[in-house]
């Protein structure tokens, strides 16, 4: 049987902005700004991956 890891549950509680700046840091890693650029755009698309995730999928029945 396969194990599932799980984040601690402190972490997993977090808003996703929070847990992106524990896992990625407060700072950039990059020097130059075009791969700041790169760095920021990157993280925009994980926070918003990690956002899209933790919203629900609501379905209207009527």
């Amino acid at each position: 049987m396969e194990e599932v890891q799980r984040l601690p549950l402190a972490l997993a509680r977090r808003e996703p902005d929070d847990r992106l700046k524990t896992l990625a840091g407060n700072r950039l890693w990059a020097r130059r700004i075009g791969s700041q650029t790169t760095e920021v755009a990157i993280r925009v698309g994980v926070l918003n991956r990690m956002t899209a995730l933790a919203r629900p999928h609501s379905v209207r029945i009527t």
